[in-house]
């Protein structure tokens, strides 16, 4: 029996590393909405800083950007340090200045000469 148990964790973390090399990378296949649905999931069960960053990142690439912004910043309430902290806040940033130029009114249409 204790043979039979060492083989399995011997074993286990093989299997495992062969079952996620089978499993698509939410990113390589660009399932953002995919990917978000599973964070979000994770984050019902188990709280994690970490999570607030993917999330705000599906939420990025989706093009939610309210909803980037506001995971981003949760994730910074976390205070993830150094060049971590310095990328999520710039790329707050940067959706802040998106989100902004998205809300600007369009210019008047220019009447056609007459």
């Amino acid at each position: 029996m204790r043979s039979l148990s060492m083989g399995l964790l011997v074993c286990a973390p093989r299997l495992a590393s062969t079952a996620a090399a089978r499993r698509p990378d939410p990113d390589d296949e660009g399932d953002y909405g995919g990917a978000l649905i599973e964070f979000e999931r994770a984050q019902k069960v188990k709280p994690f800083p970490a999570l607030d960053y993917n999330i705000g990142r599906c939420h990025d690439r989706l093009e939610h950007l309210d909803q980037a912004i506001a995971h981003y910043r949760s994730n910074l309430s976390a205070a993830p340090a150094g060049a971590a902290r310095a990328e999520v806040t710039a790329r707050i940033s940067a959706l802040e200045a998106h989100a902004a130029e998205a809300r600007r009114p369009a210019p008047p249409p220019v009447p056609p000469p007459a």
